[in-house]
């Protein structure tokens, strides 16, 4: 265990040990940021598609209720149908 913590110890002492786990700190920091940034940009996408379409649906079917009374009306139910 003694050699364990010395061989640490001299690993530490080393400037190019410090860089990288700094770099490695960053690295994963910005990663984290730039996964955070996406996500957000998604839901806020989501969320807008959901509020459309709920604004949308409603209007969909009266549309589509109108035109099949019409086409009943017509005799052309079929066609519509299809």
């Amino acid at each position: 265990m003694k050699y364990f913590l010395f061989e640490c110890k001299k690993m530490l002492k080393k400037k190019s040990i410090w860089v990288a786990v700094i770099l490695s700190v960053v690295a994963i920091a910005a990663f984290y940021f730039f996964n955070y940034s996406v996500a957000e940009r998604v839901h806020k996408t989501r969320m807008l598609d959901l509020e459309t379409s709920q604004i949308d649906i409603p209007e969909k079917l009266a549309k589509d209720r109108i035109d099949l009374e019409e086409a009943k009306e017509a005799g052309k139910a079929q066609r519509l149908l299809i």
